[in-house]
């Protein structure tokens, strides 16, 4: 039985390269790289009914960094090193391809569908320096690609491919329903880092020489950020902020007040803690003093404070 590896993102692109794989006569595994940005869950409904093995590999900050960082190909519009990361996870899922040795390295990547990271030009970076040079199969755009090796070699047959290009998704939404694909999410702008937004307050924390740290990958697009001259408090905004910022309590300073109406706030790197108690009381619902518990681990302090007038907050906040 002919084996293929498909690296899947749980969009459309990539169930549908499942799907023709499948037709082809292959047993599929599907790799996701679950990065450290990543802060939507990926819908793998649509493998459990198809037997499917799911191979699900947890990148930390740590492994992540220099990519983030340091990329040869640098970024796109905001701090996106959409090129790096593929050829970073590519390189992990060859290993993958490799050790186990599929007959297949798959993915559902459409030619000029991204603007940075699916160009043509891209494409052939992304080969050159995975060592992967016509050995990655692009089975929706596989026609207006050069022939890879599976092709040459007849594991797969050309004539059964497509040669689709470009940002329009008319001809995958016709495959989907031939195929009986009726659930897929729509098409997103792509991960955290190539928001503008999110940009700007990671910058923030590479600015103060703040670590990236899975806990910032984890919680930079929650709450309102207030940066300082060597560290930066988050304060959350609602209840689900609240209880995203506690869970890393133990690792750093977490403030909150003592009557628990209002909002947490998390500390990177060092700030004055009467003036992130302050801010704290400003979002809290007692417009007088406030105690401000000061809690890491096992120890808690508790400030009294004066909440920060609007215009205060105002001028600080990020």
């Amino acid at each position: 039985m002919k084996r293929a590896l498909v690296l899947y993102s749980g969009g459309l692109d990539s169930i549908l390269t499942v799907e023709i794989l499948l037709r082809e006569g292959f047993t599929v595994s599907a790799y996701h790289a679950i990065l450290p940005f990543e802060d939507k869950p990926i819908n793998f409904s649509h493998l459990f009914s198809k037997d499917i093995t799911i191979i699900k590999d947890n990148i930390s900050m740590k492994e992540y960094k220099n990519v983030l960082l340091n990329p040869k190909f640098g970024y796109g519009k905001a701090l996106n090193p959409c090129i790096d990361c593929k050829i970073f996870i590519f390189k992990r899922a060859k290993q993958i391809f490799e050790d186990k040795g599929y007959d297949v390295f798959a993915t559902g990547e459409v030619a000029g569908e991204r603007p940075m990271s699916q160009r043509f030009r891209a494409l052939n970076i992304i080969e050159e320096q995975t060592n992967l040079r016509r050995k990655i199969l692009r089975p929706l755009s596989a026609k207006v690609l050069p022939q890879t090796i599976y092709e040459e070699k007849g594991i797969v047959e050309r004539a059964h491919l497509y040669g689709i290009k470009g940002r329009k998704r008319d001809i995958q939404i016709e495959l989907a329903k031939e195929f009986n694909v009726r659930y897929y999410p729509q098409p997103a702008g792509g991960c955290l880092l190539t928001d503008k937004e999110i940009a700007k307050r990671l910058k923030q924390f590479i600015k103060r020489k703040i670590p990236i740290t899975n806990t910032v990958a984890k919680l930079i697009n929650r709450g309102r950020i207030f940066p300082f001259e060597n560290g930066i408090l988050l304060v959350g905004r609602n209840e689900y902020d609240n209880k995203k910022i506690e869970i890393y309590k133990d690792k750093h300073i977490l403030l909150y007040p003592s009557h628990r109406k209002g909002p947490n706030g998390i500390i990177f790197g060092q700030i004055n803690l009467e003036l992130a108690g302050a801010i704290i009381a400003r979002y809290s619902d007692n417009n007088l003093n406030t105690d401000i518990i000061v809690e890491k681990n096992n120890y808690k302090d508790t400030l009294n404070v004066r909440p920060l007038s609007k215009q205060e907050t105002r001028s600080l906040i990020l």
